[in-house]
């Protein structure tokens, strides 16, 4: 009965990204880039071992079930992410409109992904116990790291996706 406790932990951490995703994103909209960097360094503490999770375990799982292909949006929406990440932590202030406008483009990517994202767990009941009790040592060992989200690799990049699986 593993998957009780992977889900509490998963969807925690879940809840915290996608709030803090959301406040940057209304920061930015009102104009408030300074508060918006504030928050942004709490998601990148964050924000680190969950996507570090959701890229090692469970978007290959996701894979297996839904296809390649849809991994691989998956996927891609975290480098919008991560990338939008950076470039608000890193770059000078004042923004200028037209930046200021493409940041809240990328982070309203984010925060729809976040929003549609917590529910791919629900993939994982069919596993094993044994499988899930592995996940939830992996998870709790990404939070032990606690390697900040900016500071992951890239995400995969996945070469000739299949098409998506029809959804079930």
């Amino acid at each position: 009965m593993h998957y009780a406790e992977l889900a509490d932990e998963f969807l925690k951490d879940h809840r915290h990204v996608t709030r803090r995703l959301s406040r940057i994103l209304r920061s930015l909209k009102q104009g408030e880039v300074e508060g918006a960097v504030e928050i942004a360094k709490e998601l990148d503490t964050l924000a680190g071992p969950h996507i570090q999770f959701e890229e090692a375990v469970l978007y290959p799982e996701v894979a297996r079930i839904r296809g390649r292909g849809y991994a691989q949006r998956l996927y891609r929406e975290h480098r919008i992410g991560q990338t939008a990440l950076r470039a608000l932590l890193n770059e000078k202030q004042p923004l200028s409109e037209e930046r200021l406008t493409e940041l809240i483009q990328q982070f309203k990517v984010a925060v729809e992904h976040a929003a549609s994202c917590g529910t791919l767990l629900s993939h994982l009941t069919e596993l094993p116990d044994l499988r899930q009790r592995e996940m939830l040592k992996m998870l709790n060992t990404f939070v032990e790291q606690g390697t900040p989200w900016t500071r992951l690799p890239p995400p995969p990049v996945v070469r000739n996706p299949e098409p998506d699986a029809p959804p079930e």
